[in-house]
């Protein structure tokens, strides 16, 4: 996470252009949720992906975080995130956060959201 900044930091050719919350008037301010993130991966010394997936771990044993990666190192770090340990007052602050912040427009575009039914 944090790789992206800007949308001008997509290459031109990116798949993420096409969709609404990565345009250039939506895509800032979908960012408030990363930099809290962030913020918090660097009191508990972890990635920001490790962070995600230990929080997807802690809500409950029928939850499995599904992450991709291309490189063994990645694999690595992420099995390890089975070992961050968040503290109760930290799953609510993340609740907290995750609930507080807006989206900026559809995931999709129109088309894409009537193909998911919803």
């Amino acid at each position: 996470m944090g790789q992206y900044k800007l949308i001008n930091d997509f290459d031109t050719t990116n798949f993420w252009w096409n969709y609404p919350r990565f345009s250039a008037e939506n895509f800032p301010k979908n960012l408030n949720l990363i930099y809290w993130f962030e913020e918090l991966t660097k009191t508990k010394s972890v990635t920001s992906l490790q962070l995600i997936l230990a929080w997807v771990l802690a809500q409950g044993q029928d939850f499995i975080p599904i992450s991709s990666m291309r490189h063994l190192k990645y694999l690595e770090e992420n099995v390890s995130a089975a070992n961050i340990m968040l503290l109760e007052h930290e799953l609510k602050e993340i609740r907290k956060a995750i609930n507080s912040i807006k989206i900026h427009s559809m995931r999709y575009l129109e088309a894409g959201m009537k193909i998911l039914n919803i």
